[in-house]
């Protein structure tokens, strides 16, 4: 059969229409990660990534590891979890919550797409964890859900401690990276640090800036310390976790039996414990968990700052920001505390750049 020039073009017209309407293959599909989007998020300051943004940082953190295997395996540490919330309610928001009656978020679940509330994890703090379908910019979302009655705070959920780490600042139609490989003790604070520096042009053309480990004599190079370097640093682990903050370092040890003096056979056992650490908290703000003073307590109303589970050998470590805490262990569902200064139950202070260890004593089946 023979088709006129007429048929034949419709038939290709045909062709190249169901072509380009075709799903896309795999590599086709432009790519993007949790990584690009929190590194976007970090760079813009935006609420949520942009894709078209994301997909770039993307195909660049992909283009850089490939062409420079030092930093292959430096990823980007997140400075919080992008997709939960934690909200802190007075006690009538709490009763609330638990009786499934607290109905003021809806509106902000339904619009930024809440997919789970867990009112069980952080229970004893009055804390439910909000879940979401997608990524957000935490610290911009907190102070929406901040605004609803009975909330007292509402707050990224920060994640502690440190390590290797990726930051990216964009300015114009350019990307600058810094991969920093990071080592030496690093769930307490990283000691040691090696730099990598990248640009990378709106096509893709990738320029090495330079490579600066801190433990040598050089000096720091401007491409790590000048503009607009330090829009991106403020995020590194180093940055992020030493600017104002130091370490709160300690050991919780357990303690039973018979501790008076001249033959004592008490035993001090390293215990595993939740470790709260509270703002300030004075006597007026816990309820006793008894009638008479026992170090037990069933309510705490201060802002939640960390938590952190010590380990088999009692020892537990965390980065906080620089400033005064209380230390609260929790005992078979009660809050417990054996020290105060008179006015703050089981003070500790934290300083800058610093390393605080406490040692938390668990006395109450001890004789002194």
């Amino acid at each position: 059969m023979r088709l006129s020039s007429t048929s034949l073009f419709i038939a290709l017209s045909v062709l190249v229409l169901l072509m380009a309407c075709a799903p896309a293959t795999e590599d086709q599909i432009p790519k993007t990660s949790a990584e690009s989007e929190q590194l976007t998020l970090e760079a813009t300051g935006a609420l949520t990534a942009s894709r078209l943004v994301s997909e770039r940082v993307a195909t660049e953190l992909d283009l850089i590891r490939t062409g420079h295997p030092a930093v292959a395996s430096i990823k980007a540490l997140p400075a919080w979890h992008l997709q939960t919330l934690l909200i802190g309610f007075d006690d009538p928001g709490w009763a609330a919550v638990q009786g499934g009656t607290y109905t003021a978020w809806n509106a902000l679940n339904n619009v930024y797409g809440v997919t789970k509330i867990d009112a069980s994890y952080l229970a004893p703090n009055k804390v439910v964890v909000l879940t979401f379908a997608g990524t957000y910019n935490m610290p911009l979302l907190a102070p929406e859900y901040a605004k609803l009655p009975n909330v007292l705070y509402a707050e990224p959920n920060g994640i502690v401690g440190d390590g290797s780490d990726v930051c990216l600042s964009i300015d114009g139609d350019s990307h600058f990276f810094i991969f920093d490989a990071a080592s030496g003790d690093c769930p307490a604070g990283c000691t040691q640090h090696t730099y990598w520096g990248f640009v990378v042009t709106a096509n893709s053309e990738i320029t090495e800036l330079g490579t600066w480990d801190d433990s040598t004599a050089a000096a720091e190079p401007a491409w790590l310390s000048d503009p607009p370097a330090p829009a991106c640093t403020k995020w590194l682990g180093y940055s992020r976790t030493f600017g104002t903050s130091g370490v709160l370092s300690g050991t919780v040890m357990f303690w039973e039996g018979d501790f008076m003096p001249g033959n004592p056979t008490g035993t001090k056992t390293p215990a595993v414990r939740d470790v709260f650490v509270y703002e300030p908290t004075s006597f007026n703000a816990v309820t006793n968990a008894h009638e008479f003073f026992d170090g037990f307590y069933s309510d705490i109303r201060a802002n939640l700052a960390a938590v952190v589970t010590s380990n088999t050998d009692g020892r537990f470590s965390l980065r906080l920001p620089a400033g005064r805490y209380s230390l609260f262990v929790m005992e078979d569902g009660l809050y417990y505390a054996n020290q105060s200064d008179l006015v703050t139950i089981n003070p500790v202070t934290v300083t800058t750049r610093a390393t605080t260890t406490v040692d938390f004593d668990i006395t109450y089946r001890a004789t002194f």
